[in-house]
């Protein structure tokens, strides 16, 4: 499902470049028919014909990523109209509209990049976390919670938690809209071990730090970002009782006892 959905945003991307080029054309086309005898001429119909040349070549692009994986086009115009508009207006003042344009992405790029940094790739069925149940009475429980990070590394911590039965909470962001054909469609990070409803906070290995970071968790919305936080199913907290906690596409989380 997630696969999918790149591929699609992929798709549409390249749908909103290939209009991006188109915009250039014409933005070269028109500046050539509003400043005759310049001596540029040849210049701005050499620029059209690239521009024109990468459009339909990106359009059969997008196209054929459509129909291989026979895929919804979704809003479609709607991604051809945002790439053909900064494009005639970039193509048509490079200065007053280009610069801003540019920047504008860039720091789109920047935010939704710090947004998701910290957080891992979301694979379903992969492995979030590993639960051992070292010790248990009335008055609570000692763990040890194993976390699945990137590249197989595993971070391990005891943790002390108050009387009842045990469960992890993950914070997931799902991220829709263009960037998420650039950087994933869904990404997830642990930020609670519960028991009895009493959440315990986890310490991220890494600290998100600083500005950018900070705006980035605000306008996470406006980036085409969704945070929602899950629960596994409850471990009853018997003395060497342990489990794997998965990560599911349907249900979010589930629990795979030993």
């Amino acid at each position: 499902m997630g696969s999918d959905a790149v591929a699609a945003e992929g798709a549409r991307l390249l749908a909103g470049a290939s209009t991006l080029f188109l915009g250039l054309a014409c933005a070269c086309l028109l500046r050539s028919a509003l400043r005759r005898g310049d001596g540029r001429s040849g210049r701005r119909a050499a620029l059209a014909m690239v521009a024109l040349s990468a459009t339909v070549a990106l359009a059969a692009w997008s196209a054929l990523v459509l129909l291989r994986g026979r895929l919804e086009a979704g809003p479609l115009a709607w991604y051809a109209l945002a790439g053909f508009l900064p494009g005639l207006a970039g193509g048509s003042f490079p200065r007053a509209a280009g610069i801003p344009i540019l920047a504008a992405v860039s720091l789109a790029w920047l935010l939704a990049s710090a947004a998701v940094s910290g957080r891992e790739p979301w694979s379903d069925g992969a492995l979030a976390a590993s639960l051992s149940v070292w010790s248990a009475d009335g008055s609570g429980s000692l763990c040890g919670l194993s976390t699945a990070g990137r590249e197989g590394a595993i971070a391990a911590r005891n943790i002390r938690l108050g009387p009842g039965s045990i469960e992890l909470r993950v914070e997931s962001t799902v991220l829709r809209g263009p960037f998420s054909a650039l950087l994933g469609h869904r990404f997830w990070r642990p930020v609670a071990l519960a028991a009895g409803g009493k959440p315990v906070p986890l310490e991220e290995e890494t600290p998100r730090t600083g500005f950018l970071s900070t705006i980035a968790g605000t306008v996470a919305p406006l980036l085409g970002m969704e945070r929602t936080e899950l629960a596994s199913p409850p471990l009853e907290a018997r003395p060497l009782a342990s489990a794997d906690i998965l990560l599911d596409d349907e249900s979010g989380l589930v629990l795979d006892p030993d």
